[in-house]
């Protein structure tokens, strides 16, 4: 009986010892890039970037009454997934495509999506060896959704807000990737976060609008022929125009049964939620300048001591509208 277990183990100490060393000859030698060249995603996706509350879901409805383009609900996790797959990189492809999933699966919001990912792993399993990089797995789970909601599509889309603090992670995995920054009035920014209670209070919200207009702002100037900036304002006053001009932008013919959006608005998944009520209404204007009607004078002044100069930076304000 001593032996038996001696030579068990012995057994697993070994198959420990040679796990161990498989891993350090993979993290050394084998890490996986977050995109390979075979890889060939065509067309290329597009992201729908800027502060919370600025026109995106607004953006992701018209583009969606395109049969050509598919955006799923916010993804919440793309950041986070990047980031991941690079410090796991040199796990076994099937770890990392579990780990991948499970990301999206296990976020709190990723039922809007309405998809099982079961067979994403199945697929992503069977990707050979010259293409196995993470643009091929997110490929593979926005595929997935087009292939449930919206199977005439060919393109697809992001549209969440929080993927502009990540914009040099996800431009490493998609080098192609066109990007539509939209771009509101942060006074009326902070009116809308503080109304649909994203957040509680002007400090952080208003602190949010800036960082988001920051981080976009340094992005654009490096990828400047891929980058797009979408005024909400022009959106709602021009939008035959601007709508020209975005299609103009990803290569997409424009369509005027896109501004029609909200007889299709059920189907996108998430627009039930309290803070995208006002799509069920036609384009219109009324949202344009309620901060002043909306705000007191003691959160007017928090938010002039926080954005003001920015809101100048990008031509918003001038003195006397505060």
């Amino acid at each position: 009986m001593d032996n038996l277990y001696f030579n068990i183990r012995k057994n697993i100490n070994a198959c420990f010892i040679y796990d161990s060393l498989l891993d350090a000859v993979n993290y050394i030698a084998g890490r996986r890039p977050l995109r390979r060249s075979a890889t060939n995603i065509d067309p290329s996706p597009f992201f729908i970037v800027g502060s919370g509350r600025s026109g995106n879901t607004l953006l992701r409805a018209i583009l969606t009454g395109h049969s050509n383009i598919a955006i799923p609900p916010e993804s919440y996790v793309l950041g986070k997934v990047v980031r991941r797959f690079k410090a796991y990189s040199f796990l076994g492809w099937k770890i990392l495509l579990r780990i991948v999933l499970s990301e999206f699966e296990y976020h709190r919001q990723f039922s809007t999506w309405d998809i099982s990912l079961r067979s994403v792993y199945h697929e992503g399993c069977k990707i050979s060896k010259k293409e196995r990089g993470l643009a091929h797995i997110l490929d593979l789970i926005y595929r997935k959704y087009i292939d449930k909601h919206m199977p005439s599509a060919v393109r697809w889309g992001d549209k969440t807000p929080v993927n502009t603090f990540h914009l040099d992670w996800i431009d490493r995995v998609f080098p192609k990737a066109k990007y539509v920054h939209m771009v509101r009035d942060g006074r009326d920014v902070v009116s809308s976060y503080l109304r649909s209670e994203i957040y509680s209070n002007s400090e952080e919200a208003a602190d949010r609008w800036k960082k988001s207009i920051e981080m976009a702002k340094k992005f654009e100037k490096k990828r400047e022929n891929r980058f797009l900036k979408v005024r909400y304002e022009e959106l709602v006053r021009f939008p035959n125009k601007e709508v020209r001009r975005i299609c103009d932008f990803l290569d997409v013919e424009f369509k005027k049964d896109m501004l029609k959006f909200k007889d299709n608005i059920e189907k996108l998944g998430d627009t039930h939620l309290p803070h995208h009520r006002g799509l069920k209404r036609p384009i219109n204007t009324d949202s344009i300048g309620k901060w002043k009607e909306r705000l007191t004078d003691d959160q007017k002044d928090i938010i002039r001591g926080r954005i003001k100069e920015t809101l100048s930076d990008i031509g918003y304000t001038k003195s006397r509208e505060w």
